[in-house]
């Protein structure tokens, strides 16, 4: 583990005379300023007081209010510049970080070696508890946390290990019909149950969906349902759960004619069907809008949220999928437990009223009831110009960082950014991190915790905490396993 002392600030214009703002030396040694280096003019310098939200400029700079800190451009605290800690996996080993934290803070996270692989918890001071020896799985995709247990999933099995130490609870391979190829797509757990995706392959026939329905405790089968091969798998196929414990699940077919046939349907925690909607079109090779009817994006407060033809945001119930609100957005997104594809990503306030939702034209927008608020251009606006990542903090804002990279002189270099923005759109905080910021983070007790280059880094934000009910992250929340906090 390699240590960074809190206190380490990048170079600042100016503070106060005998302020205790901290300097950069030689070797990343901290050392005060003093005299005449904390008299100097503090043109272009932005710094918050201690306990104040709204930022000092110019000759405020200068004030007592500021002496524990100013940097350039930046308002968030000190801190925020560099990693207040960075933990690196042992030698041969390589990180994957799908950003779990429990209600205790402590983060959860797998290590693969070219022999071995580890289930790995720490603390929020980035202190390993335990490394505990797990089985490689073939084409391992994500990791996620329901109550006691951290599942894992591979190409055609899903491990389950005990939060507490590590040790393996059950395994369960979802290759169960005979004589059939099997692969594992989508999963997602709520109450007592793990929703799977799989599709199959049996003998020379086509290969189609079916889902399983894992019991938590014991890791057996719930229901094993049939697979559905009347036709070519085509689409996504996605499953999200709720707070109740039912599956929404999407999944799309191209049938002996060449139409697709795309369902949406929920099922209970025993496999029983509780609704199901499908839209049967022609195939038309000029646009694929139609293949991307149904898909579901979040679900929170009693909404189940998906994308409809056009690229439209369309907010369902859930207990009948009736349509409840239309959405002026068009949202990129697949809110999955694994990283999100193309960085997109979706928020929604606990009560499943206000959404916040990075749009197809890439513009940060705020919808209430279905009425747009205010839109951003984060490029424009806020200085991200790759496509930034989304957390929904208990402040009712948004926090967003993204990393862009150059290659001067053929060397790669990543510029990182944090913006947090209040419920209305407008920015309380900015900073640019020190290293690159990976898509996942854990928003824990003023710290975002994040995959960097080679390992974690952790970055203090003060005063901020990822949203406590709702869709507040990808995957939902800090267990990432699709259903709402």
């Amino acid at each position: 583990m390699r240590w960074w002392n809190p206190l380490l600030i990048a170079l600042a214009a100016g503070c106060a005379d005998g302020a205790t703002l901290q300097e950069r030396g030689d070797g990343q040694e901290a050392r005060p300023c003093e005299g005449a280096a904390c008299a100097a003019p503090c043109a272009g310098v932005t710094c918050t007081a201690p306990g104040a939200a709204a930022p000092c400029a110019g000759s405020e700079c200068a004030g007592p209010g500021c002496a524990e800190g100013c940097l350039p451009g930046c308002t968030f605290a000190d801190e925020a510049t560099q990693p207040r800690w960075i933990y690196e996996p042992p030698a041969g080993a390589r990180i994957s970080f799908p950003a779990i934290a429990d209600e205790a803070g402590r983060l959860y996270w797998r290590e693969r070696g070219d022999a071995a692989c580890a289930t790995v918890a720490a603390d929020l001071d980035g202190l390993v508890h335990y490394r505990a020896d797990s089985p490689c799985l073939p084409g391992e995709a994500t990791m996620l946390r329901r109550g006691g247990l951290l599942l894992t999933q591979g190409a055609e099995v899903i491990l389950a290990h005990v939060t507490a130490d590590g040790s393996l609870a059950w395994r369960h391979d979802v290759a169960q019909t005979p004589g059939c190829e099997t692969s594992l797509e989508e999963v997602a757990a709520s109450g007592e149950v793990l929703y799977a995706i799989r599709s199959e392959r049996c003998g020379a026939g086509t290969r189609g969906w079916g889902v399983s329905v894992i019991d938590l405790v014991t890791g057996a089968a719930r229901h094993h349902g049939p697979s559905d091969r009347s036709g070519w798998i085509v689409a996504d196929a996605l499953v999200l759960a709720d707070a109740d414990g039912n599956g929404h699940l999407r999944w799309g077919l191209v049938l002996d004619d060449g139409s697709h046939r795309i369902e949406l349907f929920s099922l209970d925690s025993h496999g029983t069907e509780r609704w199901r909607i499908t839209s049967v079109h022609p195939w038309d090779p000029a646009s694929e809008e139609e293949d991307d009817r149904f898909e579901p994006v979040a679900v929170a407060g009693g909404r189940l949220f998906t994308r409809e033809a056009g690229r439209r945001l369309a907010a369902r119930a859930t207990d009948t999928a009736a349509r409840i609100v239309e959405l002026p957005v068009a949202p990129t997104l697949v809110s999955r437990p694994a990283p999100v594809r193309g960085g997109s990503f979706f928020a929604a306030s606990g009560d499943g009223a206000a959404t916040f939702v990075l749009a197809e034209d890439g513009s940060l927008r705020r919808s209430d009831g279905g009425q747009q608020r205010w839109r951003l251009d984060p490029c424009a606006d806020l200085g991200l110009c790759t496509t930034p990542d989304l957390l929904h903090t208990d402040a009712g804002g948004l926090l967003l960082w993204a990393t862009d990279r150059s290659w001067p002189d053929g060397e790669e270099v990543r510029t990182s950014r944090l913006v947090e923005l209040e419920g209305d759109g407008s920015v309380r905080r900015a900073c640019a991190a020190a290293s690159g910021v990976g898509h996942l983070a854990v928003l824990r007790d003023g710290l975002l915790i994040t995959q960097g280059a080679g390992g974690l880094a952790a970055y203090v934000v003060p005063g901020l905490a990822e949203a406590a009910r709702g869709w507040s992250s990808a995957g939902g929340g800090p267990s990432r396993g699709g259903w709402e906090r």
